[in-house]
Protein backbone atom coordinates (compact mmCIF):
# COMPACT_ATOMS: atom_id res chain seq x y z
CA UNK A 1 0.00 0.00 0.00
CA UNK A 2 1.44 3.48 -1.14
CA UNK A 3 1.87 6.12 1.89
CA UNK A 4 2.74 9.80 2.29
CA UNK A 5 6.07 10.29 3.58
CA UNK A 6 6.53 13.56 5.82
CA UNK A 7 10.04 14.88 6.08
CA UNK A 8 10.30 17.05 9.37
CA UNK A 9 12.94 17.82 12.02
CA UNK A 10 12.32 16.29 15.49
CA UNK A 11 12.31 19.43 16.82
CA UNK A 12 8.65 19.60 15.19
CA UNK A 13 7.45 16.36 16.18
CA UNK A 14 4.46 18.07 17.54
CA UNK A 15 3.50 19.64 14.33
CA UNK A 16 4.53 16.55 12.52
CA UNK A 17 1.76 14.20 14.41
CA UNK A 18 -1.20 17.23 14.43
CA UNK A 19 -0.53 16.53 10.14
CA UNK A 20 -0.22 13.42 10.27
CA UNK A 21 -3.36 12.99 12.43
CA UNK A 22 -5.41 15.49 9.87
CA UNK A 23 -3.97 13.22 7.02
CA UNK A 24 -4.80 9.99 8.73
CA UNK A 25 -8.82 11.51 9.46
CA UNK A 26 -8.98 12.03 5.43
CA UNK A 27 -7.90 8.83 4.95
CA UNK A 28 -4.35 9.03 3.85
CA UNK A 29 -1.90 5.94 5.22
CA UNK A 30 1.15 8.34 6.78
CA UNK A 31 4.86 6.21 7.11
CA UNK A 32 6.30 6.83 10.90
CA UNK A 33 9.79 7.27 11.01
CA UNK A 34 8.96 6.02 14.50
CA UNK A 35 7.70 2.74 12.99
CA UNK A 36 11.46 1.90 12.43
CA UNK A 37 12.43 -1.08 14.30
CA UNK A 38 15.35 -1.16 16.95
CA UNK A 39 18.41 -2.12 15.36
CA UNK A 40 16.85 -1.96 11.65
CA UNK A 41 19.24 -0.02 9.68
CA UNK A 42 17.79 3.56 9.95
CA UNK A 43 18.61 5.40 6.66
CA UNK A 44 17.82 2.01 4.25
CA UNK A 45 14.04 2.06 5.99
CA UNK A 46 13.87 5.61 5.58
CA UNK A 47 15.23 5.54 1.68
CA UNK A 48 12.96 2.32 1.42
CA UNK A 49 9.89 4.37 2.79
CA UNK A 50 10.38 7.40 0.47
CA UNK A 51 10.87 4.81 -2.87
CA UNK A 52 7.54 3.38 -2.02
CA UNK A 53 5.67 6.97 -0.93
CA UNK A 54 3.30 8.27 -3.17
CA UNK A 55 3.97 11.69 -1.98
CA UNK A 56 6.61 13.68 0.40
CA UNK A 57 5.10 16.19 2.13
CA UNK A 58 8.43 18.44 3.49
CA UNK A 59 7.87 20.52 6.98
CA UNK A 60 9.89 23.02 6.59
CA UNK A 61 11.52 25.46 9.76
CA UNK A 62 14.71 26.78 10.44
CA UNK A 63 15.50 23.31 12.34
CA UNK A 64 14.58 21.16 9.33
CA UNK A 65 16.81 23.21 7.08
CA UNK A 66 19.59 22.81 8.88
CA UNK A 67 18.61 19.23 9.12
CA UNK A 68 20.87 16.65 6.94
CA UNK A 69 18.42 13.82 7.30
CA UNK A 70 15.84 16.13 5.90
CA UNK A 71 18.05 17.38 2.70
CA UNK A 72 18.79 13.86 1.94
CA UNK A 73 15.40 12.82 2.39
CA UNK A 74 14.40 15.56 -0.18
CA UNK A 75 16.77 14.96 -2.29
CA UNK A 76 16.61 11.36 -2.39
CA UNK A 77 12.65 12.65 -3.77
CA UNK A 78 14.03 15.12 -6.09
CA UNK A 79 15.44 12.05 -7.73
CA UNK A 80 13.14 9.97 -7.59
CA UNK A 81 10.81 12.04 -9.05
CA UNK A 82 8.25 12.04 -6.13
CA UNK A 83 5.62 14.61 -5.35
CA UNK A 84 6.87 16.81 -3.19
CA UNK A 85 4.73 18.85 -1.05
CA UNK A 86 6.77 21.78 0.62
CA UNK A 87 4.77 23.00 3.83
CA UNK A 88 6.41 26.44 5.21
CA UNK A 89 5.85 26.61 8.95
CA UNK A 90 8.78 28.95 9.77
CA UNK A 91 11.65 30.90 8.59
CA UNK A 92 11.98 32.26 5.02
CA UNK A 93 12.42 30.28 1.99
CA UNK A 94 14.79 32.59 0.27
CA UNK A 95 16.90 32.71 2.65
CA UNK A 96 17.84 29.33 2.82
CA UNK A 97 20.28 27.17 0.98
CA UNK A 98 18.03 24.57 1.09
CA UNK A 99 14.85 25.45 0.41
CA UNK A 100 15.13 26.81 -3.42
CA UNK A 101 15.00 23.14 -4.51
CA UNK A 102 11.11 24.11 -4.15
CA UNK A 103 11.61 27.47 -6.23
CA UNK A 104 10.85 26.61 -9.64
CA UNK A 105 10.71 28.62 -12.84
Amino acid sequence: MTHVFISYSRRDSVYMRQLTEQLLSRGFNVWMDESVDYGEDWWRAISRAIREASAVIVIMTPESDKSRWVQREITLADELGKPTFPLLLEGDVLSSEHWTIFVRT
